[in-house]
Formats: C-alpha cells, structure tokens, sequence
C-alpha cells in the first residue's frame, strides 16, 4: 500500500524493488517469520536489504525511521543527501 501511494503522489519518481515484504498490519518483522514458504529465504533477505542499503546510499533524497539500513545507507553516502528527513515514530 505504501508503494502504491507514493507512485501515486510521485508518478515516475520512484523505484521499487521487487523483494519479500510485510503485509499491511504485520507488526512483526520480516526477518523473525518463521512459516514463510520461499526457497533460501533467510538469505533472500539479508541479499535484498543489501541491495537496499546501496541504492538507497546512491538516492539524492532520503525519507528514513530508525532502522539499520538507514544508518549504513547514510554512512555509506557520507550523509551527502541533496535532503533528508526523518521520520519520528
């Protein structure tokens, strides 16, 4: 749903990887599911947030929470971000 809505507000603008997401309303983390039925997944995981993490170094903007991708993304880009902004919740 979110994806959906930002395409919506920013046509052309976004670029989303197809990966492993969390359903609308699942509070608990990806990462920690245990009955989820897809081949290598616990490494299919750590493989996409990788990829995350590098193109989101590579974004000239950055709309980020409290996470680990976030903090390594920003360190990879050296926090030279045209602008970012933080999200508190």
């Amino acid at each position: 749903e979110a994806v959906e809505r930002f395409n919506y507000e920013f046509p052309g603008m976004i670029y989303c990887n197809d990966v492993y997401r969390a359903e609308l309303n699942d509070t608990e983390g990806i990462h920690i599911k245990r009955d989820v039925n897809r081949e290598n997944h616990n490494y299919l995981l750590g493989y996409e947030v990788l990829v995350d993490t590098l193109l989101l170094a590579k974004c000239n903007y950055f709309i980020f929470s409290h996470s680990n991708v976030a903090n390594a993304a920003m360190f990879i880009n050296n926090q030279n971000y045209d602008k970012w902004y933080f999200v508190d919740n």
